[in-house]
């Protein structure tokens, strides 16, 4: 089932008022956002290559060029699982998500060149 995660603890107990089991609550992401989050991602981590390439390439009296090459590395999006504790008796009936991360890295490998 699809909702809000700010409804998700009412669905719950709706669902397991009428008889439903309900073995796990899992908090993500709609692949539009997370598209748009991860492509703001690799643009973030690209620029951060390029100023630490531009940082050392200016310590030793070079400029950066172009690119030569680009690899992708880990990163990806965290999603917050939740078993059902919060009916089980402890007096909390809210579910509180984990923040979700999205995070993408590079390695980017630049043509150095003279200033």
């Amino acid at each position: 089932m699809d909702c809000a995660p700010e409804t998700a603890a009412e669905v719950v107990v709706l669902a397991t008022d009428t008889g439903a089991t309900v073995p796990d609550v899992q908090f993500g992401l709609r692949e539009g956002t997370r598209r748009r989050l991860e492509d703001e991602a690799f643009g973030d981590a690209m620029d951060r290559a390029r100023e630490k390439a531009e940082r050392i390439a200016a310590a030793e009296g070079l400029a950066v060029g172009g690119v030569r090459e680009v690899t992708t590395q880990g990163g990806g999006m965290g999603m917050s699982s939740i078993v059902n504790d919060a009916l089980a008796g402890n007096g909390d009936p809210e579910l509180h998500p984990d923040p979700i991360v999205v995070s993408k890295g590079v390695e980017v490998v630049y043509e150095l060149v003279e200033e």
